[in-house]
């Protein structure tokens, strides 16, 4: 566990304690300020993240063997025989490019690495303040585990950032484009459909009814709507996930059900940006998929392209509170960061669910 106590130590604890030095080297004012120690402590985050990317051990990750199986796979197949493998025909080629470059199993992983992180890193930097908050709520998402696991999916799920990132930028043919590309590496990724009246919809707090009534809705009757969803699937689907049965995976749905209500109690809607909007509709989709994971773990795998943004989607709730509940706020800032700091530890050592392997952190260089 000493690896993530340190990749935490140094990339929100150390720059709090050196703030006044940082401040002392940047001559600029107040809010600027803000915005270098914000930049700061994400910048040391994700480098320390990718340096454990980089340097894990194959059994942190449950999926590293068959990936690696995969990749030494790829490398004796011509490009014209990856199209006929089972794999997405997208991660296959990725493979055989990266072969082509490099046989080694461990710098195809820091290029998987290097690709998966950028823009969770590009869509978290765009936030202002409250960093730490951001990287203690990511660490405690399921997909923070998936990406030390799940290479093909952690990259089809990076990819629909970026497909958001030209969305907002209205470039939405390229966003298209990302969202197919997203698929071609992970066939759940069609999912990121979902993005797009995310995006252009505007749900208020006068919907709220509606929304409560369908999230009801959805809870009574989720076993009979799972079946139908799932029939709708390829065979190859079916046959290995028509088996619907509790996964116990209540604890997250609670939060995500937390989460959605204190954002539409807390936030000002006469100060939120499109982006606020958007963040919000990725936090109610993310909430309604986690109605389902307790009955099918399948679900988990799909909602990891909305989990992903939930970080942004609290920020932006805490940075855009009514008058009324801005000391509210900043108290649920402090509630929050104290909570998920602790519970990443006391999960990690005393969970019995599946963490896919991610705990305790081994490095490659360790006796196993």
């Amino acid at each position: 566990m000493l690896p993530y106590f340190c990749l935490l130590f140094i990339s929100i604890i150390l720059p709090m304690l050196t703030y006044k030095p940082i401040d002392t080297f940047f001559d600029c004012g107040a809010r600027a300020l803000a915005q270098k120690r914000n930049k700061i402590t994400l910048r040391l985050f994700f480098c320390g993240f990718f340096a454990l990317l980089a340097m894990r051990d194959l059994t942190v990750g449950s999926d590293l063997f068959e990936y690696r199986n995969l990749f030494e796979l790829c490398q004796a197949t011509s490009f014209d025989n990856l199209i006929k493998m089972k794999w997405e025909v997208g991660y296959t080629i990725y493979n055989k490019i990266v072969s082509i470059f490099s046989h080694s199993y461990r710098v195809f992983l820091m290029i998987s690495a290097i690709v998966i992180l950028i823009p969770i890193y590009k869509l978290y930097s765009k936030e202002e303040d409250y960093s730490y908050l951001a990287i203690l709520l990511f660490i405690n998402m399921p997909c923070f585990l998936m990406i030390f696991s799940g290479i093909r999916q952690a990259i089809a799920m990076s990819i629909g950032i970026v497909a958001y990132i030209f969305l907002e930028k209205r470039k939405y043919i390229l966003s298209g484009i990302m969202v197919f590309v997203a698929v071609l590496f992970h066939t759940s990724a069609f999912v990121l459909v979902l993005i797009y009246p995310a995006f252009f919809v505007k749900i208020k707090t006068k919907h709220l009814i509606f929304i409560a009534t369908t999230i009801v809705a959805i809870y009574i009757w989720r076993v009979p709507l799972l079946q139908f969803l799932i029939q709708k699937m390829p065979s190859r689907y079916i046959e290995s996930y028509s088996e619907i049965q509790s996964t116990g995976a209540v604890g997250m749905m609670i939060l995500f059900l937390m989460f959605l209500a204190f954002s539409f109690i807390i936030q000002d809607e006469n100060a939120m940006s499109k982006r606020d909007f958007f963040m919000r509709n990725m936090l109610l989709i993310a909430t309604v998929f986690q109605i389902f994971v307790p009955i099918h773990g399948l679900i988990q795998r799909a909602s990891y392209y909305f989990i992903v943004f939930t970080p942004v989607s609290i920020l932006r709730v805490v940075q855009t509170p009514k008058k009324n509940m801005k000391s509210i706020s900043e108290i649920a800032v402090f509630v929050m960061s104290f909570f998920f700091f602790t519970y990443f530890f006391y999960n990690a050592y005393f969970s019995t669910d599946n963490l896919l392997n991610v705990f305790p952190y081994k490095f490659c260089w360790s006796v196993r």
